[in-house]
């Protein structure tokens, strides 16, 4: 704006040093002067026209320098979803591993009050000394969750190809221990009633999440800024 304002009172003081002097005249007296008047006028409000143009287009926009953008911004399309989906199921997959994985349900006939009673056990990561796949699982969701998170705060190719292969990684991991959980969960129920229980299908569906948007990251990581293209300081752009 100041710059705009010294070019007006720029033009401003030219035009007044072409116009005649007619402080002393009557209107209408001299013909030239009024001529001269309009003639300065119009130039006056051409120039001011070609200086708000030049001033409006004087600032120049370089795209092809632009840097990774920090903090979140709204996906424009499909594959800008990619992080997003990744640590979302980190999360789904962390909560997943607390939940049980196995519901039995186990009868038992009293002869003496002739009633039969039914027991339900729930089986998890945490009971009966399988903890040690459970951290592994925990370690590895909360990998995929940093590295998704990263990934949306600031939009580099280098940090969406990492949570490329967490997502991708993790998911193939919880894939198959989901699937090793509902196998076992079938075998089971030849001795006692049961089957996978919420937290079994919950990891699963983290895990399907998980590789899909690991491969979301891989596509999108493509059109994306590069960490190691930064343009050293006063250089110019051709």
């Amino acid at each position: 704006m100041g710059r705009l304002i010294d070019s007006l009172a720029e033009i401003l003081q030219n035009v007044s040093s072409q116009l005649p002097d007619c402080t002393s005249l009557r209107a209408g007296s001299n013909p030239e002067c009024s001529e001269s008047t309009s003639a300065a006028a119009r130039n006056y409000w051409a120039a001011v026209r070609k200086g708000t143009s030049a001033m409006s287009t004087s600032t120049p926009t370089n795209s092809s320098n632009q840097q990774p953008a920090a903090g979140f911004a709204m996906p424009k399309n499909l594959f800008g979803f990619g992080p997003i989906a990744v640590a979302a199921a980190g999360v789904l997959g962390f909560i997943s591993v607390f939940l049980p994985q196995i519901t039995i349900e186990m009868s038992d006939f009293s002869i003496t009050t002739m009633e039969s009673t039914t027991e339900t056990e729930l089986i998890g990561y945490f009971t009966e000394g399988a903890a040690g796949e459970g951290v592994l699982l925990l370690i590895a969701f909360v990998l995929a969750i940093a590295l998704g998170a990263v990934a949306i705060l600031k939009q580099a190719k280098e940090l969406t190809l990492a949570a490329a292969g967490a997502g991708i990684v993790v998911g193939l991991f919880a894939l198959l221990r989901s699937i090793n959980i509902m196998s076992s969960a079938d075998e089971l129920a030849f001795l006692a009633d049961g089957g996978p229980a919420f937290g079994a299908y919950l990891m699963l569906f983290a895990a399907l999440v998980l590789i899909a948007g690991g491969v979301l990251c891989v596509v999108g990581a493509s059109k994306l800024p590069s960490m190691l293209n930064k343009q050293a300081p006063g250089a110019t752009v051709a």
